[in-house]
């Protein structure tokens, strides 16, 4: 898991949005070793797709996540599929998906012939694609689940 570095045991000032939240304007942050480093406790993995399975252009594709550490999750997540294992990555989910709504940890997305990716659009029939779930803001590796196999978009069934 990687961390992020802080001075060891020191007391630092919180965000707005965590005062927003009823936190006070200080919290105390214990290093998890002598290297002064602070990690958070949350790990995400994708459980759904497993990878290899193929879907058709209109099928509902199930993208389910968990949350260990539930204390330390992120507030919001991105759902994106990548088409070139992993060098682009495009939104399946228009914006971002709050740990308060009620598709959180389970979001169904109709797959899609094509999908916007930096701007352009991209064909997805005929292509073999990755799927990610991170956090909205500061994604870390341990918070950041991404299929090690890829899924395959076939068009759809005249």
């Amino acid at each position: 898991m990687q961390s992020n570095p802080i001075i060891k045991n020191r007391i630092i000032p919180l965000s707005v949005a965590a005062l927003l939240a009823g936190m006070s304007a200080y919290s105390l942050i214990a290093c998890d070793s002598d290297k002064g480093t602070a990690s958070s406790g949350a790990m995400v993995t994708l459980t759904s797709p497993k990878g290899g399975e193929t879907f058709k252009v209109g099928d509902s594709l199930r993208v389910k996540w968990s949350v260990k550490d539930v204390a330390d999750a992120p507030d919001a997540m991105d759902v994106e599929l990548s088409p070139d294992g992993g060098k682009s990555w495009g939104y399946i989910h228009s914006g971002s998906i709050s740990n308060t709504m009620l598709i959180w940890g389970n979001y169904a997305w109709a797959v899609k012939d094509s999908l916007l990716i930096n701007g352009a659009k991209v064909g997805l029939i005929g292509k073999q694609a990755l799927i990610r779930v991170k956090p909205y803001v500061n994604p870390q590796p341990a918070t950041t689940a991404t299929l090690s196999t890829a899924i395959n978009i076939t068009a759809p069934t005249p």
